[in-house]
């Protein structure tokens, strides 16, 4: 079993660092850098100006803590055949998930660690915080964590004691105790009954490693934390393991029904329908946009904001080019009396109304960020030269490509 981890962790491992030189690319770094850089700034300047004290400052920062707890996931690396080829070995399999926790608990460690270390600054000047006592708030942080960790391993056997209610709290309620125990009386004692907690579950928790193991629920979870993870690579590139699925989505009807059904529109008839009614590049699309107007609406910075505009346009149009291919396997494309133009005319023509509806969004987050009309002219501006550059050359270059043309 420990070996059977070790070459899981290893084949893990490398399938993330195989997707991530997609999403490590030359311009998702420096926007990463530029979008860092502008964030670093607007905090530094917001700390300068920060009241001290507010009465909200405690419950806000108690949310906080209680929103970066459910960071960090259990990762067992459970496959579906687990349940037939390891079935005879379960009474060893303690050895594997003792070593999936570890490692499950020291990655959510680091990354509560780099949450909190974030929110340091606002508790020293706005709460004025001790360091010491900041000390204490973070190996209580970490004791919740694993609290979570050994809660969310136990949910994976039958006949375990944590049902939904006791879930709820030691996950829940006993985190929001004791953080408010720590930021309204003593971060010590906070500190302790975090320990105690994690002693006292350790305790409990014994009986319930010996019962039987889930596997149809445990594979489950790790297929659904898996898919997370995959549908993060699929903003950036293809990936064979998110599959899309088709929807009616009759209430969409009204945007197809503009579609003209004539000989000038048979592949955007095509592409519009499989665009709504698919979810693959759908969800691509709404990811994106989503993910890109709340970056926007939070960067006070007007160039900067103009910036990622501009890059999440980008990404957008970018991820689409695979979906000119679309419908090239079905055969009766082929019938149709129009050339592999043509089909390339639709295509720009679909992508110029997607990429409009996104820059629409973007645009609305770019004036709730700044909230200066001029920056909303430029960010327009900005928004109508990179689509028409991008449709009328990039797109037309790298399409023709795609459908070998």
């Amino acid at each position: 079993m420990k070996d059977l981890w070790t070459n899981r962790l290893k084949s893990h491992q490398l399938l993330l660092l195989k997707y991530l030189r997609y999403v490590l690319n030359d311009h998702f770094v420096v926007a990463i850098m530029f979008f860092v850089g502008g964030l670093g700034l607007a905090y530094s300047n917001g700390l300068k100006v920060m009241p001290i004290n507010l009465i909200w400052y405690r419950p806000a920062l108690i949310v906080g803590l209680l929103v970066i707890l459910q960071i960090g996931r259990l990762s067992t690396l459970l496959k579906e055949a687990d349940i037939v080829f390891l079935l005879p070995q379960e009474y060893a399999l303690g050895t594997y998930l003792k070593k999936a926790k570890r490692y499950s608990t020291i990655m959510a460690s680091l990354m509560q660690l780099v949450f909190i270390v974030l929110l340091i600054p606002v508790m020293m000047i706005g709460m004025k915080i001790t360091l010491m006592d900041v000390i204490f708030l973070i190996f209580t942080q970490l004791c919740l964590k694993n609290n979570w960790l050994t809660v969310s391993l136990l949910e994976k056997y039958q006949n375990n004691r944590f049902g939904r209610l006791n879930k709820t709290l030691v996950t829940g309620l006993l985190p929001i105790v004791i953080y408010s125990i720590g930021l309204y009386g003593s971060f010590i004692v906070s500190f302790i009954i975090a320990v105690l907690s994690s002693l006292i579950l350790s305790y409990l928790s014994v009986q319930d490693f010996k019962e039987i193991f889930d596997w149809k629920k445990a594979i489950s979870f790790e297929e659904n934390r898996m898919l997370g993870i995959y549908r993060f690579f699929n903003l950036f590139t293809d990936v064979p393991m998110v599959r899309g699925q088709v929807k009616r989505r009759a209430y969409l009807d009204f945007i197809l029904n503009r579609v003209r059904k004539d000989d000038k529109n048979v592949y955007m008839f095509l592409y519009a329908r499989g665009f709504i009614r698919g979810t693959e590049f759908s969800g691509l699309f709404i990811r994106l946009t989503l993910i890109g107007a709340l970056i926007i609406a939070f960067i006070p910075v007007g160039w900067l904001a103009i910036a990622f505009l501009v890059l999440f346009i980008y990404l957008i149009g970018f991820q689409l080019l695979p979906f000119a291919k679309h419908y090239d396997n079905i055969i009766f494309t082929r019938l149709y009396p129009r050339g592999k133009d043509f089909q390339i005319k639709n295509f720009k023509k679909f992508t110029l109304v997607v990429l409009g509806i996104s820059a629409l969004f973007l645009n609305m987050a770019l004036y709730i960020g700044t909230g200066q009309l001029i920056m909303l002219g430029y960010g327009i501006l900005a928004s109508l030269i990179e689509i028409s550059l991008f449709t009328k050359f990039y797109l037309v270059t790298r399409v023709k490509k795609i459908l070998d043309v």
